[in-house]
């Protein structure tokens, strides 16, 4: 079993056009599978029930969410030496956005901002770790308010799941924590390959030449210096209130939709569903997320039509979103303005660490 599971990726690995059709497929078949469980109720009657104005004040809670993630970007930006304007690394983020929906990888969007802002600083690895950062807060807001929620209804949630869900939150805060402080991974790794340095085959594998340019490509990251106290006290109040924003929006949807459910229970479902779409089993997570809603949701009652109704009109929100991103990347073009090189401004990390102490 081990062996088919191992030749299968082997082949997916080997063929990503195949890949991208069967992750395709298994979204389209989700889809249906929930489509024609919810046709048991009367679907369209709940469709009738969404409110234009909803789906408006959704879809402007979802820009002002982007506006704030942006801005903590450029503030983990600004700890490494790169300064940005606002009004460059917003249209950047929902350009990313509109990367992330439309290609076969829910991390598409971030390889383009690290891409776009390193090709113009020259220093691509603090590009990378600033994205990868501002990310990170963003999952790790999204834990810490799916932690409070889940203690608030704990006797809701199946005992064999409580453990999981605990240690799962537990990791994925060490691990946000390890990341938001490269020097602390960089020294845990260095002490673990001290360990195992003496070891031949470790030498050798050390020794090649992939592995020689990883390590000096990662270098600069080590280098970084440590968030100071009061700028990751403004970056977690940030990811806190786009975290809460978002989940906003299903609660908004949800009221058009005459969902009786409390804010405090979409903050227990909606980060279980984000995290559900992270699993690269369908296409961006399309699909599996919105299952994962219905049957999460399901908990308080809703019921599978109007579930379904409100996890495809919150899909189709962000859709709006990264087709505006996608207007803003064709105007980019059409200026001739995505190609070009124009260098960011750049101060010393130190420098800048030492401003905002």
């Amino acid at each position: 079993m081990l062996g088919l599971a191992r030749r299968g990726y082997s082949f997916f690995v080997a063929r990503p056009r195949a890949r991208v059709a069967v992750q395709a497929l298994i979204s389209l078949a989700l889809i249906g599978m929930l489509v024609a469980m919810a046709r048991q109720a009367n679907l369209l009657a709940s469709v009738r029930l969404l409110r234009p104005g909803a789906l408006m004040l959704a879809l402007g809670i979802q820009v002002v969410a982007f506006a704030l993630n942006s801005w903590r970007w450029q503030q983990l930006l600004a700890n490494t030496g790169i300064r940005e304007r606002l009004g460059v690394l917003a249209p950047l983020y929902f350009i990313g956005q509109f990367f992330s929906l439309f290609l076969p990888t829910g991390t598409g969007g971030d390889i383009v901002r690290a891409y776009d802002v390193g090709r113009r600083s020259g220093r691509f690895a603090p590009s990378i770790m600033a994205v990868l950062q501002e990310r990170l807060l963003g999952l790790g807001a999204s834990l810490v308010v799916g932690l409070v929620a889940m203690l608030y209804y704990l006797p809701l949630v199946p005992p064999q799941l409580r453990l999981w869900i605990v240690v799962m939150l537990v990791a994925g805060a060490i691990g946000i924590v390890l990341l938001l402080y490269p020097a602390l991974l960089f020294a845990i790794a260095g002490k673990l390959w001290r360990a195992i340095a003496r070891r031949p085959l470790m030498r050798r594998m050390a020794e090649l030449p992939l592995a020689v340019r990883a390590t000096q490509a990662l270098a600069p990251i080590a280098e970084l210096p440590p968030l100071p106290p009061l700028r990751l006290l403004l970056l977690v109040t940030l990811a806190l209130i786009a975290v809460l924003m978002g989940i906003s929006m299903y609660y908004v949807i949800g009221q058009s939709l005459d969902i009786g459910v409390s804010f405090m229970a979409f903050c227990l479902v909606v980060p279980l569903v984000w995290i559900v779409r992270m699993a690269p089993v369908s296409l961006n997570g399309i699909g599996v997320g919105e299952g994962a809603f219905v049957v999460l949701i399901g908990l308080f009652a809703v019921p599978p039509d109007k579930a379904l109704v409100l996890a495809l009109a919150f899909l189709g929100v962000q859709t709006v979103c990264a087709l505006l991103g996608g207007a803003l990347l064709a105007w980019r073009v059409l200026r001739g303005t995505w190609s070009g090189v124009r260098p960011a401004a750049i101060e010393p990390a130190g420098e800048v660490a030492h401003e905002h102490r």
